[in-house]
């Protein structure tokens, strides 16, 4: 639609005050009119959004589409991501496990149950990163959470969830590291190996392919970290950057990944070669 069209104009621009005004437009025009039965434009709207990071807004119009009835599980999962890269983790917590057990029952939205489970997973992992204290009870459940909440994703089709997979590898990784133990693995750190080198087998195999999509590219350079192969995380970096779909949401995720769960420091490798151009790469198109 001509709104969303210019809403994504005015966000390439990085003209906030006119992606203020054209998403004030859409939810007006929302309210007014009421939801269409497919939701394309909220959809297009909160895409825009999210891409540019542009977290108060999007949950600011995700909030107004639900109130207006926009009860799909798209509308509710970018509203559960606002939430949580705006700190908001309990509420985000709460409100994804209602979606969870909405779509649960419902095969046709098999994917969208696989999504919100992977936002669950974040959710714990933010509580167990932001506690900064392995010893606590409550992080301990928190990482053990997130370890289930991702594995269980992953397991159900490798193929598909490989993401759900590397941030497996990155939880176990930290648990060898922190000493926490983890529920049905007796050694993380080499769980963590094995699932890394078995991921990135998979990304090798899409790449040689020619169907290797960003997100590959990015779980590929995860993978390279767990198994301490500098060079390679760096290539595969380049071509995730290089990639038209990079936008700020997706930089700015994988950023807080290597810095929060991984602690890659900027003075040391393989941060330095990693985090600069992450960061560069995020204030480009932020």
């Amino acid at each position: 639609t001509q709104i969303a069209r210019d809403l994504a104009s005015a966000a390439r621009e990085s003209d906030l005050a006119a992606t203020e005004s054209h998403c004030s437009r859409a939810i007006a025009a929302m309210r007014s009119q009421g939801p269409p039965e497919d939701g394309s434009q909220a959809i297009q709207v909160l895409k825009v959004l999210r891409s540019k990071r542009d977290l108060t807004l999007l949950q600011r119009a995700a909030d107004a589409y639900m109130q207006c009835g926009m009860d799909h599980p798209i509308v509710r999962k970018f509203y559960a991501q606002a939430l949580l890269d705006q700190g908001s983790v309990s509420a985000a917590l709460t409100f994804l496990q209602a979606l969870e057990q909405d779509l649960a029952d419902q095969p046709e939205h098999a994917g969208d149950l696989a999504e919100a489970r992977g936002l669950l997973g974040r959710a714990w992992k933010q509580i167990y990163v932001d506690t900064c204290n392995p010893d606590s009870a409550q992080a301990r459940t928190a990482l053990n959470n997130s370890v289930v909440a991702y594995y269980t994703v992953y397991r159900s089709e490798p193929a598909e969830y490989s993401w759900h997979g590397i941030n497996t590898a990155a939880l176990l990784h930290r648990a060898a590291a922190d000493g926490v133990k983890v529920n049905g693995v007796a050694d993380p750190d080499w769980r963590c190996i094995a699932l890394a080198e078995e991921i990135l087998a998979q990304m090798e195999r899409k790449w040689l392919n020619n169907r290797a999509t960003m997100w590959d590219c990015g779980t590929a350079m995860e993978a390279c970290v767990a198994l301490s192969r500098k060079k390679e995380a760096r290539e595969w970096l380049n071509r995730y950057v290089r990639e038209p779909d990079c936008d700020a949401f997706e930089l700015g995720s994988i950023l807080s990944q290597m810095q929060e769960v991984w602690r890659l420091q900027a003075q040391e490798e393989p941060g330095a070669s990693l985090l600069p151009v992450l960061q560069a790469e995020q204030l480009k198109r932020q």
